[in-house]
């Protein structure tokens, strides 16, 4: 079960979610994952297994009352204007009603989802059953967007091309049939947890119109093995407080499944990240950013997992700023559960508490029996 949305953790609490569920030692022994390696050689090896057309194939067809199609949004080779000429193409999923002509104002939220796979992999594709449950509950306009990936382009190439997917889409919205004024949300898991965060400051510091409303981070990564140690005065001043909390996970979860310290380090080699730009950690410190000003914020964290504590500290700082912001903890589970383990009764209980938080994001109320429904019905 995940923790409660409104109590705060203890440091000896936060400790205990770690160690894996028996339930989750019992699946991996049936499903064991493979490694992704140490190496950035390793884990770059590892792209051919996920394609579009393969997770395509594990999600299935979209239900008839849904319509999915692809665009092509421009990203201008200057990332800070627009009018200049497209230097790339973001292939965006787009999934909405099938009956989505003309919707009367204020009925369809716009939602853009950002894929996963440590900045190196991943596809738009793994973001379709969130999209999918997303447009059946709240008839909501969901984008899917892809981004230049690493190590053929570095940090921030990435994380520039995920804003310019959202300023078009805020431009854009009326042309899908979405309405921003019904809720404008930018969300995503693991790598794209990492977009969100960073996207929901960036769009506050520099005055995106119209603002975003809210933004889901689910298992994110912005820190390192040494942020409670070396980074904290580079950080805001509310990281200070939970200086003993953050990075318990690295010496915890060192070993952790799926994503150990090894393949965090080849990662970040891959990424080649700056650990204190605001276009990494949302929580940097910089002159005249507030984080009071940041949109409510969903967050889900893994208890055995290696970047467990990055969720977990964002949450709290942004609640000390007065900031609406729901922190879900999975105990004994690792890093994107969900989309790997997804025979566990939680990875069903994480989807759900997705939608359930998304309605709370947009201030509409859903009964989790209609939630589970729209889960099984994604495809």
């Amino acid at each position: 079960m995940a923790s409660t949305k409104d109590k705060r953790m203890t440091r000896e609490e936060i400790r205990a979610l770690s160690g894996l569920t028996e339930e989750v030692k019992s699946y991996l022994k049936s499903h064991p994952l493979p490694s992704l390696g140490s190496t950035p050689q390793e884990i770059l090896s590892k792209r051919s297994i996920s394609t579009p057309s393969t997770l395509r194939s594990a999600i299935g067809p979209a239900p008839p009352s849904l319509h999915e199609s692809e665009l092509h949004i421009p990203i201008p080779n200057d990332h800070d204007h627009d009018h200049e000429p497209a230097s790339w193409l973001s292939r965006t999923l787009l999934c909405r009603s099938a009956t989505h002509a003309s919707p009367s104002p204020g009925s369809s939220p716009l939602i853009v989802l950002f894929h996963g796979g440590g900045f190196a992999m991943g596809h738009p594709e793994g973001m379709l059953p969130y999209a999918r449950s997303l447009a059946l509950l709240f008839r909501a306009v969901v984008l899917c967007p892809s981004y230049r990936l690493a190590p053929e382009h570095k940090f921030p190439t990435g994380v520039n091309d995920a804003y310019a997917v959202l300023r078009y889409a805020a431009a854009h919205a009326a042309d899908w049939g979405a309405d921003s004024a019904a809720g404008f949300i930018v969300g995503g898991n693991s790598a794209g947890a990492n977009f969100a965060g960073v996207l929901a400051r960036r769009s506050v510091q520099e005055g995106l119109e119209p603002p975003l409303t809210g933004h889901w981070m689910s298992f994110p990564a912005f820190g390192n093995a040494d942020a409670a140690v070396d980074g904290v005065g580079r950080l805001v001043p509310g990281v200070a407080r939970y200086a003993g909390v953050w990075g318990m996970s690295w010496v915890q979860n060192r070993d952790a499944v799926l994503i150990d310290s090894g393949a965090a380090a080849a990662l970040f080699e891959l990424y080649g990240q700056e650990y204190d730009s605001p276009l990494y950690n949302p929580l940097t410190g910089t002159p005249g950013f507030d984080v009071a000003r940041l949109p409510r914020a969903l967050v889900q964290v893994a208890g055995a997992d290696l970047l467990r504590d990055d969720g977990i500290v964002y949450a709290y700082v942004l609640q000390d700023a007065g900031v609406e912001a729901r922190l879900l903890a999975y105990p004994g589970v690792p890093h994107t559960f969900p989309a790997f383990l997804p025979g566990l009764e939680v990875s069903g209980q994480a989807m759900v508490d997705v939608m359930v938080g998304f309605g709370w994001l947009l201030g509409v109320e859903v009964e989790e029996d209609k939630v589970r429904e729209a889960v099984q019905r994604k495809s």
